[in-house]
């Protein structure tokens, strides 16, 4: 009630030390405040950070370049590595209706109930990041779905999306991401020589 409605929220929370039932809780919490969520990884996989909004928040990268990237806004950016705006949507792991599905039935954190203050301190000393991870991977659906329906009429833009992501993926050696994103792109453009490029990459990973 207190953000502007142009605002944005910001919220970190941990993965380890975590138990799997109290991060479903946070992420349900989050998303039951804010009609409009995206959940990022952090550049470790130990970290998330929540973004909750009154209106859509994940801009294109053409808009990310316009509200300054290529300045001081940018070069704080690429001292982590992230020198492109889709190098900081490889980051995203899903939005609103991704998390309430992985909340599912897990009750709210309360002022009233404290469940995280309690329930937090019994896992302080358990390795919990791992099956942390591997639930997120389960509801996670990345960036590209974001912008799947929106770029429907928009076959370039989404080819130059797709080889965008794609490109951040394989910075981060997740080439399971990048060949998904590659193959996308293929489907949409088989003509297109920059993405017959990428498919041909896709195929010498395969033979390997």
């Amino acid at each position: 009630s207190k953000l502007a409605p142009d605002g944005v929220f910001v919220q970190w929370t941990q993965v380890y030390g975590m138990g799997r039932d109290d991060l479903r809780t946070l992420l349900g919490t989050f998303a039951e405040v804010f009609p409009n969520v995206v959940v990022f990884s952090a550049l470790e996989d130990t970290d998330l950070i929540m973004l909750g909004s009154r209106e859509p928040l994940l801009p294109y990268p053409s808009d990310l370049y316009r509200r300054g990237w290529e300045g001081a806004r940018g070069a704080d950016l690429a001292r982590v590595g992230l020198d492109d705006p889709h190098d900081v949507l490889s980051y995203v792991l899903m939005d609103r209706d991704a998390v309430v599905k992985l909340a599912g039935d897990a009750p709210a954190n309360t002022d009233d109930n404290a469940l995280i203050e309690f329930n937090a301190p019994k896992y302080l000393h358990y390795a919990t990041s791992e099956g942390n991870i591997e639930l997120l991977m389960e509801g996670a659906t990345y960036a590209w779905p974001l912008y799947r329906d929106d770029l429907r009429s928009a076959p370039d833009r989404a080819v130059n999306l797709l080889l965008g992501l794609g490109t951040a993926y394989e910075k981060r050696e997740l080439q399971q991401h990048a060949a998904s994103c590659y193959v996308e792109a293929l489907r949409r453009a088989p003509t297109d020589p920059r993405v017959i490029e990428r498919a041909e990459r896709v195929r010498a990973w395969i033979d390997k």
